[in-house]
C-alpha cells in the first residue's frame, strides 16, 4: 500500500468535514436571550460577524444584532421511540 493514499484519504475526509460544518452550525435550534430581557427561539439559518438570522414559526428570517443577544441556549431534542411512546420537543407522556 502506498504511504502517500492514507495520507490523501484524511485531507479528503477534513476537507468534506470542513465543508459539512457550516451546514451542522447553521441549523441549530436556540433560544436568544436579548439584553433587553426578551427571548427568541428558533433555529439559525445565516451567522456572520456581525448578526444571527433566526428562521421561527412566524418569519422566515429574522436578523438579531450580535450586540443585542446576551445569552444563547441551545435546544437539544431528544426522540425516544420504545411501545408507540413518543418523547421530544414539546411533548409530555408518562413513563
Amino acid at each position: 500500500m502506498n504511504q502517500s493514499q492514507p495520507r490523501a484519504e484524511r485531507a479528503c475526509f477534513a476537507t468534506l468535514l470542513l465543508l459539512l460544518l457550516p451546514l451542522t452550525l447553521s441549523a441549530q435550534e436556540v433560544i436568544l436571550h436579548l439584553r433587553n430581557g426578551d427571548r427568541l427561539a428558533g433555529r439559525i439559518v445565516i451567522e456572520d460577524t456581525n448578526r444571527v438570522v433566526l428562521a421561527t414559526s412566524w418569519i422566515k428570517e429574522l436578523p438579531v444584532p450580535l450586540a443585542a443577544i446576551a445569552q444563547r441556549e441551545i435546544i437539544s431534542s431528544i426522540v425516544i421511540l420504545k411501545n408507540d411512546f413518543r418523547m421530544g420537543e414539546g411533548s409530555s407522556g408518562t413513563f
